[in-house]
């Protein structure tokens, strides 16, 4: 009232008024000054805050202001200091094998999209994971080896005995473990000695004819489970062989390489077939009767050799037959001819010889008293020998043209 604006409290202020009888009115100050405040409302928000003034701020803001009554009844003026901050929403997409142990502590087995997570992120606000989560399976397989005596497998070692323990690690075509199992058989390759006596020359499952001993060849076929084996071949051969040669025109001795026990002459019958000469078992030989012989010798392992056949004509009683009235015609002829006997001859063996001795014609019969003959041959000088079991024996010169 004395005109004057105090900002501070005041007891010592007087003022002089006129009161209502016209004397002097003193008026002593009794002032107590109290403050209005000033406040900040700071505040990290997130996403959205409604305030005290009911509005809803979705930003950061520093000007707002509210106006309230503090506790002494004067103005409290706060100010807004809003830092917004906003929620993250993040989707946690993973491609695993097997198995996921989450940031949520569970352990996922299986494909999820439907699981979330809240963290808190810089701005002090929630990040909301959400997983999307692919599972991949691992695979194992068993790998089935059969192999003879040892195995180098894919995880680098070499087994040299059956196995079905070891395993080995791959990646699958999805980028999974692939786990292989092997199941190992290991069969076992052999050898053998085959042990072979052979006279003169032996042909071996290699198709090799050998003519000498031998201790070193070896042939590889598979065993009975299907390894190989390895046969050794230990040859022995008796290098038995005997050939014959005349002496003079009747006689044949026998010319003998390796060691024999004994001989034995044998009358050559055709197509390998021999007949034993009783008796004959010298290194020497005469026959009593014209035909085809040759010579077998034998030696303490069993080996035989037989020599070529040789034929040996005009033996035994032939001399006495000359006079017989067997008569061949036409002589020369052209292979045509024929043959009588003058009487009936039984068991008649008719054999036509070249000059080197090799019989080029023979024809066998029954009872007979005359017989044509026909044979294929060169022109030349022949010898037809005929004879009987009972002993006929002639031999006529033959010509042919």
């Amino acid at each position: 009232i004395d005109g004057i604006t105090y900002t501070s409290s005041n007891n010592s202020a007087v003022d002089t008024l006129v009161n209502s009888v016209g004397c002097d009115s003193v008026v002593f100050l009794d002032l107590t000054i109290l403050e209005s405040t000033f406040y900040t409302d700071t505040i990290l928000g997130c996403d959205s805050l409604t305030w005290i003034d009911g509005n809803t701020y979705y930003t950061s803001n520093t000007t707002a202001t509210h106006l309230l009554t503090n506790s002494v009844g004067c103005d409290s003026l706060v100010t807004l200091n809003l830092t917004m901050g906003y929620t993250n929403y993040f989707t946690d997409v993973i491609t695993t094998c097997d198995s996921l142990t989450w940031i949520d502590g569970i352990t996922y087995y299986a494909d999820d999209t439907t699981a979330t997570y809240a963290l808190t992120n810089a701005t002090g606000c929630d990040s909301v994971v959400t997983l999307n989560l692919t599972i991949l399976n691992s695979t194992s397989s068993t790998h089935t080896v059969v192999a003879c005596d040892s195995y180098t497998w894919l995880d680098g070692n070499t087994y040299t005995s059956s196995n079905s323990t070891a395993t080995y690690s791959t990646t699958n075509s999805i980028g999974c473990d692939s786990i292989i199992y092997l199941d190992l058989t290991i069969l076992e390759s052999t050898t053998g000695i085959d042990d072979v006596t052979a006279c003169v020359q032996y042909t071996w499952i290699n198709g090799i004819t050998y003519t000498a001993s031998n201790n070193s060849a070896t042939y590889t076929i598979p065993n009975a489970a299907g390894c190989d084996s390895l046969i050794i071949l230990n040859l022995t051969i008796d290098p038995l062989e005997v050939t014959t040669s005349f002496i003079g025109s009747q006689t044949l001795e026998a010319d003998v390489i390796g060691d024999f026990v004994r001989y034995e002459w044998v009358k050559c019958l055709g197509n390998d077939k021999y007949a034993s000469v009783v008796g004959d078992t010298s290194s020497n030989f005469t026959p009593e009767n014209t035909g085809d012989y040759a010579v077998m010798v034998f030696n303490a392992d069993g080996c035989v050799d037989t020599s070529d056949c040789e034929s040996i004509i005009g033996t035994g009683i032939e001399s006495s037959l000359l006079a017989n009235e067997i008569q061949l015609y036409p002589n020369p002829n052209n292979g045509v001819f024929t043959i009588n006997f003058g009487t009936v001859i039984n068991d008649v063996s008719i054999s036509i010889f070249n000059l080197n001795g090799q019989e080029v014609f023979r024809k066998e019969t029954d009872v007979i008293n005359q017989i044509d003959i026909e044979f294929d041959a060169a022109k030349g000088i022949y010898m037809c020998q005929i004879s009987t079991q009972n002993g006929l024996n002639k031999i006529i010169k033959l010509i042919k043209q």
